[in-house]
């Protein structure tokens, strides 16, 4: 069991590795389908906001609040440093590349030997994730300025979604055929657009920040978790499928098992 607060949570692609951060700044390393608990370190000093395992499940990225984006290959790497508390990070769908998110408003993208390859620039405040679109050609970013920003890796600034809430953005998904962005915000709602920052649906039912939203593999059902200790699942219309009630404290992550399940 976890001693401190739990701050994020992912699987890796095989299904059989589940990692977790924590407000200490220590990374669980836990064996996904007994629950036992592999391998603990610490990573960072203070709170863990992003982890996430490359494609190949041979490395682990982490980003926190000491400004730094942190390559694990379990003994232990360190990649370049932002001006400001990192916020998010995220892999390339060919595993070669990164993306941080940061409050120093920009997010950089990197090689895994920590070489910086672009800073992305445009937004007016704390930059809350940046994510590849599947295909890998283009990069999504979020910011508490209330706007989503479509880039092209090599960081032309392509569309930009104005006031696409009514308060700061704190995570964005793409779905998997990279043809819709889902966004949370602390306005309570998910909002789901196309590319050309066309809203097509507004999920609304939390009653409180939505800290993170998730699509499930085949791309039919989403999941967000928000402060009010709950996680709804919702389908690509808006309609709220089921609410899964059970933490006793908001909820900062979701994430589906490769299978869906």
């Amino acid at each position: 069991p976890h001693n401190q607060p739990v701050t994020w949570v992912t699987f890796s692609r095989d299904d059989r590795m589940l990692i977790s951060g924590t407000k200490d700044g220590t990374i669980n390393h836990w064996n996904a389908k007994n629950g036992e608990l592999i391998q603990k370190w610490k990573a960072h000093i203070g709170t863990i906001t992003d982890i996430r395992v490359s494609p190949d499940g041979k490395i682990i990225a982490s980003s926190g609040i000491d400004n730094t984006v942190r390559l694990w290959n379990i003994q232990g790497n360190s990649l370049g440093q932002h001006e400001q508390f990192v916020r998010s990070v995220n892999f390339s769908p060919d595993g070669k590349s990164i993306v941080s998110a940061s409050a120093d408003k920009t997010a950089k993208i990197w090689d895994l030997n920590g070489k910086l390859l672009q800073t992305l620039q445009g937004h007016k405040d704390r930059v809350t994730t940046a994510k590849f679109s599947p295909d890998g050609k283009t990069l999504a970013t979020a910011s508490t300025d209330e706007t989503v920003k479509i880039w092209s890796v090599d960081g032309q600034l392509l569309k930009t979604f104005i006031n696409a809430h009514n308060d700061n953005i704190t995570r964005l998904s793409f779905s998997p055929d990279g043809k819709t962005i889902a966004t949370a915000s602390n306005d309570t709602t998910v909002k789901l657009w196309t590319l050309d920052g066309n809203l097509l649906t507004t999920l609304v039912g939390h009653k409180n920040v939505v800290n993170d939203v998730s699509f499930s593999p085949d791309g039919r059902m989403i999941a967000s978790a928000s402060n009010d200790n709950t996680i709804k699942l919702w389908n690509r219309d808006g309609k709220l499928l089921q609410t899964l009630r059970g933490h006793k404290g908001l909820v900062w992550a979701v994430s589906f098992s490769p299978d869906g399940k």
